[in-house]
């Protein structure tokens, strides 16, 4: 399954940011964009980037938008599982 979440977050600077996590088929990809004109460049996930996404999943999660396979695949690839 491929789908795709995106939230706002702030940086060290405490500047907002745009954070994209893209996942598909068991591939994920992290993505940021500082500003609205500046192209997207990758992110290397840190801790507060994880809480952050499983946040959003358990929001949707709730409405129905993501299914529970997707969110086991994301743990499992946030533990180390591939």
């Amino acid at each position: 399954m491929t789908f795709s979440l995106g939230w706002n977050s702030r940086d060290a600077d405490n500047k907002r940011v745009n954070i994209t996590f893209t996942l598909v088929r068991d591939k994920p990809a992290w993505v940021v964009r500082r500003k609205r004109n500046e192209p997207r460049e990758p992110l290397d996930p840190e801790p507060v980037h994880w809480q952050e996404l499983f946040e959003v999943l358990d929001r949707h999660l709730a409405r129905g938008k993501v299914s529970h396979i997707d969110y086991a695949k994301v743990k499992r690839i946030r533990d180390g599982g591939g």
